[in-house]
């Protein structure tokens, strides 16, 4: 299952990099999307929903 997850965090207390890691230790593909950050627990971040350009499964939500 591909999960996208926008609002991804570098953060370890946020719960966006929680989900990321939950997802990622339950064999799940993640895309983090955040326009800042370049990679978020070794996977390559998106910048906008809009460049995603691939099939997503469930698209996560964390605003701050």
């Amino acid at each position: 299952m591909t999960v996208a997850v926008l609002g991804a965090s570098k953060k370890e207390g946020r719960y966006s990099n929680k989900a990321v890691k939950m997802l990622l230790d339950h064999d799940h593909k993640v895309i983090p999307i955040h326009p800042l950050h370049q990679e978020i627990e070794g996977q390559k971040v998106v910048s906008s929903l809009r460049l995603v350009n691939e099939e997503v499964d469930t698209l996560t939500l964390y605003v701050g």
